[in-house]
């Protein structure tokens, strides 16, 4: 029987998960269910990582760096992602943990961290990143953390980049009306986005990105986004548009 709680919590946890394991947390995540969420034995703890799904857990012990929980079901919550990437460049250390968040929480598979021209910032923490994307797969939901690709330049990661993936990016002079014209050519099921910095990508960045067939230009509306905003709407975008084409 499952003990009732107000709140659930779920955890990723990297560790091998199998009905009636036994399962012990080191120090960060027993500071955080016992100092943070206030746990106690014999409360429920859903576990997951990416490859052995969701399972339901109990506390056996709460000691001051160690928690030990017991498996004892298997969760029915199942993942189903859309096939999206998230490039974005490098802005204010703020707006790109709030981006790492929400691409998180709307369901981006892998993400990556470029460097332009006009980047407000040239370095990155990873490992703050991670943490990030970590919690926020925990709170909404996800069975998975988006992968997380090293800092590179834009140009780099284009002259790499598969050829069978599309890339959208916003356009500030492109037309909105254009949106169906470049959408109906293409079937977007695997597909990025890509959220250029404040200030937007520079003439030659703009001139470079239209020599890659895989990359397409689109509108968001007449109003200027700002990077963060415009991570959200573009992402929103293109969940429609690859729900829509698994629907047809």
């Amino acid at each position: 029987m499952k003990t009732k709680l107000n709140k659930m919590i779920r955890l990723y946890c990297s560790q091998k998960l199998s009905l009636n394991k036994t399962i012990v947390l080191r120090k960060n995540d027993t500071h955080y269910l016992k100092n943070v969420m206030r746990c106690k034995e014999n409360d429920q703890i859903n576990l997951f990582n990416e490859n052995d799904k969701e399972f339901f857990s109990k506390i056996l012990k709460i000691q001051k760096d160690e928690t030990t929980l017991k498996i004892f079901e298997p969760s029915k919550n199942t993942e189903i992602l859309n096939d999206i990437f998230l490039i974005f460049s490098l802005v204010k250390k703020n707006k790109i943990d709030f981006i790492v968040q929400k691409a998180t929480e709307l369901g981006v598979k892998k993400i990556f961290p470029v460097l332009t021209e006009r980047s407000s910032i040239r370095d990155i923490n990873m490992n703050r990143m991670y943490a990030i994307a970590k919690e926020a797969s925990e709170q909404s939901n996800r069975i998975s953390i988006p992968e997380i690709s090293d800092l590179q330049t834009m140009q780099a990661l284009l002259k790499k980049w598969d050829k069978n993936r599309s890339i959208l990016y916003a356009d500030e002079i492109l037309k909105i009306n254009k949106n169906l014209t470049i959408l109906n050519k293409k079937n977007f099921v695997k597909s990025s986005l890509l959220i250029g910095p404040e200030g937007g990508f520079s003439m030659e960045e703009n001139e470079m990105l239209k020599t890659f067939k895989f990359v397409f230009p689109i509108s968001f509306g007449k109003t200027i986004l700002r990077s963060d905003t415009a991570a959200i709407v573009g992402l929103s975008y293109l969940n429609i548009i690859n729900s829509s084409y698994k629907i047809n």
